[in-house]
């Protein structure tokens, strides 16, 4: 009798029982707008697309010539295009070098 008491399903009801009505992606569609997005950034815009994002946010530090990061860019986009809560930010490394080395990203072999 307790156990049926104490599941999540009945502290649902009784905490909410007004919200019931309205579906979980109604409270959450005004905080994640840029979610589920690609976004390109560099030096200028780093600071306001991850340090200050209100959401998850992927940073894929990347370069054109690297093998690994040609591989894995598609299954990142993919993921992120199927999971709204989150943003991919990609960085290229050849393009902004300062960012690469604060963040400490070391590309092991340049072909």
């Amino acid at each position: 009798m307790y156990s049926k008491m104490f599941t999540n399903q009945m502290i649902i009801r009784s905490t909410y029982s007004c919200a019931r009505k309205f579906s979980p992606v109604f409270f959450h569609t005004s905080a994640i707008r840029s979610s589920g997005q690609v976004l390109d950034c560099n030096k200028d815009t780093f600071n306001k697309l991850v340090i200050e994002a209100k959401e998850p946010v992927i940073v894929d530090f990347y370069a054109d010539w690297c093998g690994p990061c040609r591989v894995l860019a598609p299954i990142l986009e993919r993921t992120v295009g199927e999971n709204k809560k989150v943003t991919l930010v990609k960085l290229n490394t050849d393009d902004n070098p300062e960012l690469a080395k604060k963040y400490e990203v070391i590309f092991a072999v340049r072909s």
